[in-house]
């Protein structure tokens, strides 16, 4: 993973939204959409300014990480009738004993969410990264976060897409809920290296 590999930067499309490689002017809009101390709750931190953010999706935009351990897929959920930002999703993709694993994660901007964009959008996103090879896909997703635990039990998480089945674990107090394709544990990741 030593260069940014030009196949791992594709449009993914559902029937309402478009998922679009992120670009460091997609901070433009999502400064906005991103501005709400509600999103930080559980994550933790906050809301970055307009120069924090170019300067975060310059970084995201080469798609691999300094060192070359890691893939950097990051999108912009745009919705598809008014071309508006409504968040995003990651996936930062790491070879481990000749194995892809991925660490997924999203953001719907608040005025957005209950709409099922997240689902959309992590469905679409989880089903692409299996046909790219991707064995195991890991969330972090906090126990008290009910839309995020919504979304794992009603998408790809228990209802693998195109015909793949798996194991879900579920998540204790900052653990990760996981999708093996082998069966059986498989070690624990760090977090969401997307939020850097």
């Amino acid at each position: 993973m030593t260069d940014s590999d030009e196949s791992w930067n594709r449009l993914l499309e559902t029937a309402r939204l478009e998922l679009v490689p992120l670009q460091p002017h997609h901070a433009d809009e999502l400064v906005a959409v991103l501005d709400d101390v509600r999103l930080y709750h559980f994550t933790g931190g906050e809301a970055a300014g307009l120069e924090e953010l170019r300067q975060r999706y310059e970084r995201w935009s080469r798609r691999v990480s300094p060192d070359g351990t890691e893939r950097w897929l990051n999108w912009v959920i745009l919705r598809k009738e008014v071309a508006r930002a409504l968040g995003t999703v990651q996936a930062t993709v790491v070879t481990d004993d000749g194995r892809l694993i991925a660490d997924v994660g999203w953001v719907v901007g608040v005025a957005h969410q209950g709409q099922g964009y997240a689902s959309e959008s992590a469905e679409v996103l989880i089903a692409w990264l299996f046909d790219c090879g991707v064995g195991e896909i890991v969330a972090h997703i906090h126990p008290a976060h009910a839309a995020s635990g919504r979304l794992r039990r009603r998408s790809a998480w228990s209802r693998p897409s195109s015909g793949y089945s798996g194991n879900v674990a579920g998540s204790a107090r900052g653990a990760p809920c996981r999708m093996d394709l082998r069966g059986g544990s498989s070690r624990q990741l760090s977090p969401n290296s997307c939020h850097r």
